[in-house]
């Protein structure tokens, strides 16, 4: 599947902070580039205490581990596909590298962003 025809895919899912954030977003995308669950090193842990990690501000550590129980390399040059976490209107988000900047899902939806209004925090190649 091309990223755009991912992407059109998800446009219709409603964002939901418990179960369609932009941790699931980038999951979704992993699983289908991998066939690897992004978010596995959460089973058996209450919905409660991963949303909290991931809404105190830990969003970047969380991801970190996530990316590496699943073995993605870092790099910093991302291509077309790979995910990050990016800081953009002053929040961490998780984030798919596009043709001309960055995708992520929030409480609007979809949303693509230039590279000049998203600063790349960590990234890594799927």
């Amino acid at each position: 599947m091309t990223l755009t025809e991912f992407i059109r895919g998800e446009i219709a899912k409603p964002f939901d902070l418990a179960t369609n954030n932009c941790a699931h977003f980038i999951a979704r995308w992993v699983a289908d580039k991998r066939d690897r669950d992004l978010l596995a090193v959460f089973g058996g842990l209450p919905i409660e205490t991963t949303e909290d990690l991931l809404a105190r501000h830990q969003m970047l550590r969380t991801i970190m581990i996530c990316c590496r129980s699943i073995g993605l390399a870092r790099t910093s040059e991302p291509s077309e596909g790979d995910i990050a976490t990016v800081r953009c209107g002053g929040r961490h988000r998780c984030a798919i590298r596009s043709a001309n900047g960055w995708v992520f899902l929030d409480e609007c939806g979809v949303l693509f962003v230039s590279p000049k209004m998203v600063k790349p925090l960590m990234c890594w190649s799927v």
